[in-house]
């Protein structure tokens, strides 16, 4: 399913088998499933992830609430992870502090009766005593426990804003790769429009070609068919002029004849 708001792509839920959820695209808002979640490179979630399995090939810019938690060699994660068991291949990046969850701390969160911030500050609360030096301890304490510590916020609005900055970066790598390939494909279908267009002059140019050869044949066999008459015309002609001769011949023999025979008459 996929949504347009705010000239922002939104898109939700797609089925890989029957136990796994799948996110692909962009999407603003907190996503929390009871499936195992996995989001496909190069999606890109702006708020909280909280799902049994988290298995991350894209980027997430938020918390991650997570039995257990996948990042892929392609994934990141800028944000706090919440986990009992947390996975990161290599090339796979988290920007953020990471929790050990217990179930029942799981449950708690996944249910919203606690938040992250509280769980974070509870466990960074809970060190080990004759760790440190009791005043050490209680400044550590202190600085910990107070939420508007201004280390504590200049740590987490650096982190925020460059979560914001990655996910603008995909977002725009996004939309320049849409941009691309449907400059791609324009330019696909036209080179398919020249190449059919291509084809058929080539197709015509064939058969032009054939139409030619069958011309230039038929005028050989009218030239060859030329040259056999006249030359039968020639032989006619010496023919005939054989034959005029012989008849002038006969013509003469018969005048001389003649002639011969009124003189013989006139002499009687």
């Amino acid at each position: 399913m996929s949504e347009q708001a705010g000239g922002r792509r939104f898109l939700g839920f797609r089925r890989r088998g029957a136990g796994i959820q799948e996110i692909v695209g962009y999407q603003v808002g907190d996503v929390q499933s009871e499936k195992p979640v996995l989001v496909a490179e190069p999606a890109v979630i702006i708020g909280d992830l909280l799902t049994p399995k988290a298995v991350i090939a894209g980027l997430v810019c938020g918390y991650v609430v997570a039995r257990e938690v996948t990042v892929q060699k392609s994934g990141q994660v800028w944000g706090d992870v919440f986990a009992a068991s947390l996975l990161i291949e290599p090339g796979g990046r988290v920007h953020g502090w990471f929790s050990t969850l217990s179930e029942d701390s799981y449950l708690l969160l996944y249910s919203g009766q606690s938040s992250p911030l509280d769980l974070a500050l509870s466990d960074r609360l809970d060190l080990p005593a004759g760790l440190m030096r009791d005043e050490l301890r209680a400044a550590l304490e202190s600085e910990l426990a107070n939420p508007a510590s201004p280390r504590v916020n200049t740590l987490r609005l650096l982190q925020a804003e460059a979560a914001e900055a990655v996910a603008a970066r995909a977002d725009l790598q996004g939309r320049l790769a849409d941009e691309v390939n449907g400059v791609r494909n324009q330019m696909q279908a036209e080179t398919a429009a020249v190449r059919e267009e291509l084809l058929r002059a080539r197709l015509e140019l064939s058969r032009l070609r054939q139409e030619k050869e069958q011309v230039e044949e038929a005028l050989g066999l009218c030239h060859d068919r030329f040259e056999a008459e006249a030359n039968e015309l020639v032989a006619v002609r010496a023919l005939l002029d054989e034959r005029t001769a012989a008849l002038e011949e006969l013509q003469a023999a018969y005048d001389q004849l003649y002639l011969e025979l009124s003189i013989r008459r006139t002499g009687r």
